[in-house]
């Protein structure tokens, strides 16, 4: 699998420094099937081998009947410089970890850990370089899966912890989707229009499972109810109305599924795939 999303830039609106869209994610050439890419806008083309219609048939995925995703007492860094960034990250890394393999485990679903590793500097990956513009990268093949984080000094002056990790938190949500073989439930539909609107149900989902987690642990990260309104608002700002580009969602949208999958704190509030096209519209 590749998944590779490229950075869209700072936005400021209402006097809200806003984050841009999520992360970079790839996979080495052992990998299998999937890839995205997103400068102003995120592409994503599958090579599903029955390539049909999202609402063909019905479909399910064992991913949507997993119950609540565990609070484990989670707790974060204080993000004050690059140093407390990485620990920050690596902290929800062990999270993430720890509370997906929980769940998969008790549904009786076979599980994977992804390792996270966050870097301040350039670095050459197993499924790419991880640099300012390609800032997350996610690699699964052989057997293992890693997220490679990005750790920019400038970028920390406008982003606040909880957007550090909550990038991280969606970008996890790739990983859970490509261990559930999201793909091969929904594979990717022939005709433009049709494959944009895939897409976004995929990246619409990944937020909604980053929204799954910060729900679960939002006693000990802490994330108070007015620090998630700010969240969602800054991270609304990624959305195709604002970048242009019919592959991700709408600012709207965004903030729908961050907020479902936070208020349940399951993964069976964010089947995109079931959802009418208005709740995962473009721009």
């Amino acid at each position: 699998m590749l998944i590779s999303l490229v950075k869209r830039s700072f936005a400021v609106a209402a006097g809200v420094v806003a984050l841009s869209a999520p992360l970079v994610v790839a996979t080495p050439a052992t990998a299998s099937a999937t890839s995205t890419s997103t400068s102003a806008s995120t592409s994503t083309s599958t090579s599903a081998s029955s390539a049909v219609a999202v609402a063909a048939k019905p479909r399910t995925n064992k991913l949507h009947s997993m119950g609540k995703l565990p609070d484990l007492g989670c707790r974060a860094a204080r993000v004050e410089d690059m140093d407390s960034a990485v620990r920050h990250l690596k902290s929800i890394g062990d999270c993430l970890n720890r509370a997906w393999g929980k769940l998969f485990k008790a549904s009786g679903k076979k599980f994977m850990a992804a390792a996270v590793k966050p870097a301040t500097s350039r670095t050459k990956t197993p499924c790419g370089t991880l640099d300012q513009k390609q800032w997350v990268l996610y690699c699964v093949g052989g057997g293992k899966a890693s997220i490679h984080l990005f750790v920019d000094e400038e970028d920390l002056e406008y982003e606040s912890g909880l957007v550090v990790g909550f990038d991280l938190a969606a970008t996890y949500g790739y990983h859970v989707q490509e261990i559930t073989e999201i793909w091969r439930t929904y594979p990717e539909p022939k005709g433009k229009k049709a494959a944009a609107e895939w897409s976004r149900r995929y990246e619409l989902q990944a937020q909604c499972l980053g929204g799954v987690f910060f729900g679960s642990a939002r006693k000990t990260l802490p994330v108070s109810e007015s620090a998630w309104r700010q969240l969602r608002e800054e991270m609304g700002y990624s959305g195709d109305d604002y970048w242009g580009g019919d592959t991700y969602g709408k600012s709207k949208s965004i903030r729908y599924w961050m907020d479902k999958g936070f208020r349940s704190g399951s993964p069976k509030a964010c089947n995109t795939w079931k959802a009418p096209s208005a709740q995962v519209a473009r721009g």
